[in-house]
């Protein structure tokens, strides 16, 4: 997140940060926690797998008459050939400067995988206390440039103006961070809700902030994620009661919208919800199904979109705004990796369900460290959720600031299904 929340291109910022995936990979290595790893459930190995071996798998250079043959393919021969260029070897992806900066992300994002799988459980906490002050680093960098009309910290030149980015170049990443924050919240400050009401206020006031700092992104989707959010905490604070929990938060939505409504800038976002179906991103389908039949099968290659897209854009299309991505992440993954994408998918969302099956299978019992991992896993499932969600109308698997996020809930989700790690073996 300090550099950028993960640059989009080659750059200064990459390279710091590819050298701190590296150093953190082999450094997990070296401690011995591909051990850990191995304990993992199967679908989630294969997931994990499966998921950096597939950029790589884009790189590896073809003869002249295999890649000449890929279906979709057929332009990127024409064109070389008019140049007189076809008879060489080349990768699957069209942009392999774009996919092998996939490659490199995807093994940092395993080495921080990996570190967290190897941590002892009561150094969770801690890294969620850092990832808080990151996060709350984050917003006073975004007071900062709400406060500045956008004229102060502004660290990237193409970016969202004028509204509470941090970090980040796009206002709806960090709506999805503040989303991240509510479950967050709540489950560093679980034990004293219980046994303290002030301190159920008190974090009842935070989230209350949380959705003032929501509507300063002028985020739609980070606001609706924020709801999502709070609803999900109150179904478990309330257990009991969830159809009351349900009603309840629908009135208190209803009720904030004809209160907010009349301040000038949360009347604006409500208005800009009301008039989403003329935003670019509900005609992903359209856009994204030429490009689906043409490269459905063995994929562009990882972060070649752009590239892609432009030759099959309508001229209807095209307006001042520039689009990166399609602002849907599976249609992109199936686009960009083909048959291979909807595969590493398919294996995600079976390891995801495999494992949620056997936490829910776990006797709860007496235990101690199981209690405390349980309320990680919960945590860890609330963020992946927001992410699952959030990723149908934007692109957040795609910066390192939003996919460590999720890299960290991932690895705690998993917690209970490994043996414990005790302190003094870690050190």
């Amino acid at each position: 997140m300090l550099f950028g929340g993960g640059p989009g291109e080659l750059g200064v910022s990459f390279v710091v940060i590819a050298l701190a995936g590296l150093y953190v990979l082999l450094s997990s290595i070296w401690k011995g926690n591909l051990q850990r790893f191995a304990q993992l459930p199967l679908l989630v190995r294969l997931a994990v797998s499966f998921s950096i071996a597939l950029p790589l798998m884009q790189l590896i250079p073809l003869p002249p008459g295999l890649w000449q043959a890929l279906p979709g393919h057929e332009l990127r021969a024409e064109i070389l050939s008019s140049l007189r260029a076809a008879d060489i070897w080349l990768p699957l992806s069209i942009t392999p400067a774009e996919t092998a900066y996939s490659a490199v992300m995807a093994l940092s994002v395993f080495g921080l995988f990996l570190s967290i799988l190897g941590i002892p459980t009561d150094r969770i906490r801690s890294v969620l206390l850092w990832v808080s002050a990151l996060i709350g680093l984050g917003v006073l960098v975004g007071l900062i440039q709400v406060f500045t009309a956008g004229k102060a910290l502004q660290f990237h030149p193409v970016m969202h103006r004028d509204a509470l980015v941090g970090f980040f170049a796009n206002k709806n990443h960090m709506g999805l961070l503040l989303a991240c924050a509510i479950p967050l919240m709540y489950v560093l400050a679980e034990k004293r809700i219980v046994a303290s009401n002030a301190a159920g206020l008190f974090l009842a006031v935070g989230f209350v902030a949380i959705v003032g700092l929501l509507v300063a992104t002028n985020s739609r989707a980070g606001l609706a994620l924020g709801v999502l959010a709070i609803t999900l905490v109150a179904l478990r604070r309330f257990s009991a009661h969830r159809l009351r929990v349900v009603g309840f938060a629908g009135g208190v939505i209803v009720a904030s919208i004809l209160i907010a409504s009349f301040v000038p800038v949360v009347d604006d976002l409500l208005s800009r919800v009301g008039t989403a179906q003329d935003d670019a991103r509900v005609d992903f389908l359209d856009r994204g199904a030429p490009l689906i039949e043409q490269y459905g099968v063995v994929g562009s290659g990882l972060g070649s979109f752009t590239y892609v897209y432009a030759p099959t854009e309508r001229l209807d299309w095209v307006t001042g705004a520039y689009l990166n991505h399609l602002h849907n992440d599976y249609l992109q993954l199936v686009i960009e990796g083909g048959i291979a994408g909807a595969l590493a998918m398919a294996l995600w969302l079976g390891a995801l369900m495999q494992a949620a099956m056997r936490l829910k299978m776990q006797a709860s019992g007496k235990d101690v460290y199981q209690d405390e991992v349980r309320v990680f896993a919960w945590l860890g499932a609330v963020i992946i959720a927001l992410f699952l969600a959030h990723s149908l109308v934007d692109y957040p698997f795609r910066r390192m600031g939003t996919l460590a996020i999720l890299t960290i809930a991932t690895a705690i989700f998993l917690f209970p299904l490994l043996p414990r790690i005790s302190t003094a073996r870690s050190s």
